[in-house]
Protein backbone atom coordinates (compact mmCIF):
# COMPACT_ATOMS: atom_id res chain seq x y z
CA UNK A 1 0.00 0.00 0.00
CA UNK A 2 1.57 3.42 -1.17
CA UNK A 3 -1.43 5.95 -1.32
CA UNK A 4 -1.29 6.65 2.57
CA UNK A 5 2.34 7.90 1.98
CA UNK A 6 1.18 10.12 -0.04
CA UNK A 7 1.92 14.29 2.10
CA UNK A 8 0.15 17.82 0.77
CA UNK A 9 2.57 20.61 1.55
CA UNK A 10 0.51 23.86 2.22
CA UNK A 11 3.27 25.80 4.12
CA UNK A 12 5.22 26.41 0.70
CA UNK A 13 7.61 29.55 0.47
CA UNK A 14 5.01 32.03 -1.59
CA UNK A 15 5.68 35.60 -2.50
CA UNK A 16 3.45 37.14 -4.82
CA UNK A 17 2.64 40.64 -6.04
CA UNK A 18 1.74 42.51 -9.85
CA UNK A 19 4.50 41.07 -11.35
CA UNK A 20 5.08 37.81 -11.00
CA UNK A 21 4.65 34.65 -8.14
CA UNK A 22 7.44 32.93 -6.80
CA UNK A 23 6.53 29.64 -5.00
CA UNK A 24 9.09 27.15 -3.54
CA UNK A 25 8.89 23.29 -2.98
CA UNK A 26 9.63 21.63 0.07
CA UNK A 27 10.10 18.26 0.79
CA UNK A 28 10.97 16.45 4.30
CA UNK A 29 12.28 12.94 2.90
CA UNK A 30 16.07 12.00 2.08
CA UNK A 31 15.11 11.55 -1.47
CA UNK A 32 17.85 13.14 -3.81
CA UNK A 33 15.93 14.84 -6.63
CA UNK A 34 17.86 14.58 -9.75
CA UNK A 35 15.87 15.71 -12.53
CA UNK A 36 13.20 18.38 -13.23
CA UNK A 37 10.87 18.64 -15.61
CA UNK A 38 8.27 21.88 -15.46
CA UNK A 39 5.05 21.84 -17.85
CA UNK A 40 2.97 25.06 -18.95
CA UNK A 41 -0.76 24.30 -19.35
CA UNK A 42 -1.65 26.30 -22.26
CA UNK A 43 -5.29 25.39 -22.11
CA UNK A 44 -7.63 23.27 -19.54
CA UNK A 45 -6.31 19.32 -19.68
CA UNK A 46 -6.03 16.57 -18.45
CA UNK A 47 -2.13 15.28 -18.08
CA UNK A 48 -0.62 12.04 -16.66
CA UNK A 49 -2.60 8.13 -16.77
CA UNK A 50 0.30 6.65 -15.33
CA UNK A 51 2.15 5.10 -12.69
CA UNK A 52 5.78 5.53 -11.52
CA UNK A 53 8.30 2.73 -9.60
CA UNK A 54 9.71 6.07 -7.95
CA UNK A 55 8.25 9.00 -5.96
CA UNK A 56 7.63 12.60 -7.40
CA UNK A 57 7.36 15.87 -5.80
CA UNK A 58 4.70 18.03 -7.27
CA UNK A 59 4.46 21.88 -7.19
CA UNK A 60 2.37 24.46 -9.25
CA UNK A 61 1.08 27.68 -10.03
CA UNK A 62 -2.13 28.38 -10.68
CA UNK A 63 -4.89 25.29 -9.89
CA UNK A 64 -5.01 21.65 -10.25
CA UNK A 65 -6.89 18.72 -9.83
CA UNK A 66 -4.68 15.59 -8.88
CA UNK A 67 -6.84 12.38 -8.58
CA UNK A 68 -4.47 9.24 -7.10
CA UNK A 69 -5.26 5.72 -7.01
CA UNK A 70 -3.21 3.02 -5.14
CA UNK A 71 -2.55 0.75 -7.94
CA UNK A 72 -2.26 -2.24 -5.59
CA UNK A 73 -5.80 -1.53 -3.39
CA UNK A 74 -7.30 0.71 -5.60
CA UNK A 75 -7.87 3.31 -2.94
CA UNK A 76 -8.69 6.85 -4.58
CA UNK A 77 -7.85 10.63 -3.20
CA UNK A 78 -8.37 13.70 -4.93
CA UNK A 79 -6.61 17.03 -3.93
CA UNK A 80 -6.93 20.49 -5.05
CA UNK A 81 -3.76 22.00 -5.24
CA UNK A 82 -3.48 26.04 -5.76
CA UNK A 83 -0.34 28.45 -5.31
CA UNK A 84 2.34 27.50 -2.67
CA UNK A 85 1.32 23.74 -2.30
CA UNK A 86 3.07 20.89 -2.89
CA UNK A 87 2.30 17.42 -3.21
CA UNK A 88 4.35 14.10 -2.56
CA UNK A 89 3.40 11.12 -4.48
CA UNK A 90 4.86 8.21 -3.77
CA UNK A 91 5.83 5.43 -6.01
CA UNK A 92 2.88 2.94 -7.25
CA UNK A 93 0.25 5.67 -6.89
CA UNK A 94 -1.56 6.00 -9.97
CA UNK A 95 -1.64 10.08 -10.89
CA UNK A 96 -4.05 11.89 -13.48
CA UNK A 97 -4.09 15.61 -13.13
CA UNK A 98 -6.64 17.96 -14.34
CA UNK A 99 -4.98 21.08 -15.26
CA UNK A 100 -6.30 24.78 -15.41
CA UNK A 101 -4.86 27.24 -18.64
CA UNK A 102 -1.68 29.61 -17.36
CA UNK A 103 -1.15 26.72 -14.54
CA UNK A 104 2.79 25.67 -14.31
CA UNK A 105 3.52 22.19 -12.72
CA UNK A 106 6.81 21.24 -11.57
CA UNK A 107 7.44 18.02 -11.11
CA UNK A 108 11.00 16.41 -9.08
CA UNK A 109 12.08 13.09 -9.62
CA UNK A 110 15.48 10.69 -8.40
CA UNK A 111 17.29 9.77 -11.67
CA UNK A 112 15.45 7.19 -13.77
CA UNK A 113 14.32 5.65 -16.76
CA UNK A 114 11.14 7.40 -17.96
CA UNK A 115 10.39 4.50 -20.00
CA UNK A 116 10.76 1.42 -18.09
CA UNK A 117 9.68 2.81 -14.89
CA UNK A 118 6.54 4.26 -15.92
CA UNK A 119 3.20 2.48 -16.62
CA UNK A 120 0.01 3.59 -18.30
CA UNK A 121 -3.10 3.57 -16.27
CA UNK A 122 -6.53 4.13 -16.70
CA UNK A 123 -9.17 5.40 -13.97
CA UNK A 124 -11.95 7.57 -14.65
CA UNK A 125 -12.18 10.55 -12.96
Amino acid sequence: MAIENVILYSDLDRHENEDRIIVGSRDKSSINWDRLRIVKVKRACYLGGHWREYPEQYAIIGEALFFLEDIHTNERRQYSLKSGQSLFVPPEVALKIRAFEGTIITVCFPNADLEKQSHKYEFKV
